[in-house]
């Protein structure tokens, strides 16, 4: 028996490899093949073909060893007792151009199908005994469905005549959509001859995660089999956010061959102190005071996901300055939605978000094209598209207004609206042709009118000579009167009309003919946004831009966004045009501490605003959206490249639109800027003074990290 070590390696070099190999479609190959008396062991044992990704191969194994026994195994009959496979790697890919691992399982079907037809091969089928996996590790990267599942252990053994038990630990799932999972361990036994109808499946330290900073955790369950063949019960308890205890449960059912499932998540009612570990940093103030009750129905059919939920959510405050000046208290609202997702379509479609808030309802419809959906002409999307449907039913004006919290509506206390609010709008975004972005519908807000107004925002004020306070630096601050009584206010009638068009060229083409809001800039100003991958561009008005310096703060939050609409509105409504235009040029700034078209001409030019040229008209809309800034052209003495530039583009642009004549504009050509150093510093004390402004300004946006603020 001296040979047969010899001649059981050679048969598993020549024979068995080779019979594997052909049985998987796969080259498998081992770096050395060791035999003994009822052994078997191969080291780096590698199984790869053609699609494996990266040329990393489908399966590697440093050690494989098998008791065997001996005497068949030479004459070419495999009957193994017992195989540890030690630390094998699996690397399992699926793209669009295939996977490499999808036909194995055919293979060993049709190979299993001849055999037990008598074939020449199944006289000689290898018959298996114990399998058993120590420390082994998977990963799936699906290109096709955006998903990565990465497994760090795998421990297990198979009896192929009884039981299997495997254990997976720290298993990782992300996908391209966002959401995410990971698990501690999952333990999975049952019989192999009956393995649907007895694996059980138990889960510990699960985590799912919807977007960052929501996320289900402490998740621990089962999978059973059930009674209906191929379907197993689901139930599942967990919290949030790593937060301890059970604030949730699940229970469902899944059928993994034809992939339908359905799945009913229930969160009963509680507070949000339960969250506080996650919720520090937060925006909520008073969680003891909030609670929130939650539902989530899913279903899978073939593939596809369909879902709906419910939310409820009361006593709810919250502070950030982006959003108000004070915390913003006792919000609350119930939602529904309904939606799903095709895992052929890559489509995601909203049926329905519906919202209540004090009274208030909207409703949300819309679908999202993920990218490798395809288009209507049938091919695959390189870039998403958005569809959104918005509604807002018929309701009263003042109860529109009443639903709003007062710390976001400071400046509109004590208005009395009457009639009727509405909207239905439209928003198509392709991301593959911005330029077509589709923006339409409407929004009632003219339907609601103004009956009775405070003092401190009437329109009656406005209307005759007023006071009007400007901040220079912070808490430094300077009051002027605007009116008559004012040596530098200037009636519009005595305003150069070369400036006017130019205002209507840069600020606002449309202001004798819309009322308060450019809604054609609105879809502009969005596509040249999403261009650039953050909210640069706006589409203020020259009437929003007048609420803006004259009733509100400059801040750009939330609450003061909302204000200003309903102010445009009002004041659109109130005072005639040439009104708004005429405080809007008396009251603008043109520099450090120069407000008012009257300083500003006879500081800059030494000139009445009325004799101001076209070249000096288009200087001041070049330095209105950052004039402080732009003032180091003044302390320089002349216009900087850049400035010289915009000026110049703007008057071309006055020509194009007829707002100068073709000999006005050739003059204009020929004409230089030349400041009137009367009231100049010298540079250096110039510049020194607008470093320190501009420092001293109070910003415009409110500070990214505000400090903790409790709800009074």
């Amino acid at each position: 028996m001296w040979l047969a070590p010899r001649i059981g390696r050679w048969v598993v070099t020549e024979k068995v490899l080779p019979r594997v190999s052909a049985a998987l479609g796969r080259s498998v190959t081992a770096r050395s093949v060791s035999v003994g008396h009822g052994r078997v062991e191969l080291t780096d044992l590698i199984i790869a073909g053609p699609a494996d990704p990266n040329r990393r191969p489908m399966a590697s194994v440093p050690r494989l060893a098998a008791e065997i026994d001996l005497l068949p195994l030479v004459l070419g009959d495999v009957r193994v007792r017992r195989i540890v496979v030690d630390r094998p790697t699996i690397a399992l890919s699926h793209s669009t151009q295939g996977n490499n691992f999808g036909d194995i399982m055919d293979r060993l079907r049709r190979r299993e199908s001849k055999e037990h037809e008598g074939s020449k091969e199944g006289s000689r089928r290898a018959r298996l005994g114990t399998v058993e996996v120590r420390g082994g590790s998977l990963s799936l990267a699906d290109e096709e469905r955006g998903v990565l599942l990465d497994i760090e252990r795998i421990d297990g053994r198979i009896d192929p005549q009884g039981n299997a038990s495997v254990t997976l630990s720290r298993v990782e799932v992300a996908t391209r959509l966002g959401p995410s999972a990971s698990i501690d361990q999952v333990r999975a036994d049952g019989n192999v001859r009956e393995l649907q109808a007895t694996t059980k499946v138990s889960i510990q330290g699960g985590k799912a995660t919807f977007w960052p900073k929501m996320s289900l955790t402490g998740i621990s369950g089962h999978v059973r089999p059930t009674a209906q063949e191929g379907r197993a019960a689901v139930q599942f308890t967990g919290g949030y956010g790593g937060v301890e205890g059970n604030l949730w449960h699940a229970e469902g059912w899944i059928e993994p061959e034809p992939r339908n499932a359905e799945l009913h998540l229930r969160a009963d009612r509680f507070t949000l102190d339960k969250l506080a570990p996650i919720l520090k940093g937060t925006p909520v103030v008073t969680p003891e005071r909030t609670s929130i009750d939650a539902s989530v129905d899913l279903e899978l059919v073939g593939g596809d996901l369909s879902f709906r939920g419910g939310l409820g959510l009361t006593g709810l405050t919250v502070y950030h300055p982006w959003l108000a000046d004070e915390p913003v208290k006792d919000l609350g609202f119930r939602g529904e939605i309904n939606g799903g997702y095709g895992s052929k379509s890559k489509v995601f479609s909203l049926s329905g978000l519906d919202l209540e808030f004090r009274g208030v309802k909207a409703h949300l419809e819309g679908t999202a094209s993920l990218k490798g959906a395809r288009t209507a002409g049938g091919v695959p999307r390189a870039r998403p598209r958005i569809t959104g449907h918005l509604v807002v039913p018929q309701v009263s004006c003042q109860d529109v207004l009443s639903a709003l919290p007062a710390e976001l509506t400071p400046r509109l206390q004590g208005f009395v609206l009457q009639g009727n609010f509405a909207a239905d709008v439209r928003v198509d975004v392709d991301w593959q042709d911005l330029d077509a972005l589709g923006l339409e519908g409407s929004v009632g807000l003219s339907s609601c009118k103004i009956k009775e107004a405070p003092e401190d925002a009437s329109a009656e004020v406005l209307s005759g000579e007023f006071e009007h306070h400007v901040e220079l630096e912070q808490d430094q601050w300077l009051g002027f009167v605007v009116g008559p009584s004012n040596p530098d206010y200037v009636p519009l009638g005595e305003v150069s009309p070369h400036l006017i068009n130019s205002f209507m060229t840069t600020e606002d083409s449309g202001f004798y003919k819309h009322h308060g809001f450019i809604v054609r800039e609105f879809r502009s100003a969005l596509i040249k946004n999403l261009k650039e991958g953050y909210f640069k561009y706006g589409a203020s008005s020259i009437t929003m831009q007048l609420v803006k310096n004259v009733l509100l703060y400059r801040e750009k939050t939330v609450a003061r966004k909302l204000q200003e609409l309903v102010l445009t509105h009002y004041l659109e409504n109130s005072l005639s045009k040439d009104r708004i235009l005429e405080i809007y040029v008396n009251v603008i700034e043109f520099g450090p501490g120069i407000f008012g078209i009257g300083p500003a001409a006879r500081h800059y030019f030494g000139k009445r605003p009325k004799d101001l040229n076209p070249v000096e008209a288009a200087f001041f809309s070049s330095i209105l959206p950052n004039p402080k800034q732009r003032y180091m052209q003044y302390c320089e003495g002349g216009l900087s490249r850049w400035g010289d530039a915009k000026v110049q583009r703007i008057i071309k642009v006055m020509r194009e639109r007829d707002r100068l004549t073709e000999e006005e504009y050739q003059l204009a050509l020929e004409t230089p800027l030349v400041f009137d150093r009367t009231e100049a510093l010298p540079e250096d004390e110039c510049k020194k003074m607008v470093r320190r402004m501009l420092q001293n300004a109070r910003p415009t946006l409110p500070p990214t990290r505000p400090e903790k603020v409790k709800a009074k």
